[in-house]
């Protein structure tokens, strides 16, 4: 996969940056191809989520319609989670958060926003 050839150390820096554009091609590729995945719609989110959150929601909230997977489901949610988070939405943060914990009960990262949100907001 290029995005773990693009985190060997050993490169260079341009190296690895062409291995990251080959990957971010291959996933649009992917999203033409076929827009209703979930995978992809759950990875092109993570990339968007610092740039277009609302890009980013709708994307992942499409990757809750066409999945029964649990761990995309989680991650979706998950994502959806930290982007109400980021905008003070801290029950639907909430919500999503619990949402992802129950899809994916022992993932480290939903318990880790999870209880960043009990400990900020107390919920």
């Amino acid at each position: 996969m290029d995005t773990n050839r693009a985190k060997d150390e050993s490169l260079t820096i341009p190296e690895r940056k062409a291995y990251v554009k080959s990957a971010n091609s291959r996933l649009a590729k992917a999203f033409q191809i076929d827009p209703k995945n979930s995978l992809c719609n759950t990875q092109m989110a993570l990339k968007m989520i610092e740039r277009d959150a609302k890009k980013a929601k709708t994307m992942s909230t499409s990757a809750l319609l066409y999945t029964k997977n649990s761990t995309l489901r989680a991650n979706a949610h998950l994502i959806n989670g930290r982007i109400a988070h980021s905008e003070g939405l801290y029950k639907e943060a909430f919500e999503n958060y619990k949402a992802a914990a129950e899809d994916d009960p022992n993932s480290t990262v939903i318990q880790f926003y999870l209880g960043l949100l009990y400990i900020e907001k107390g919920l």
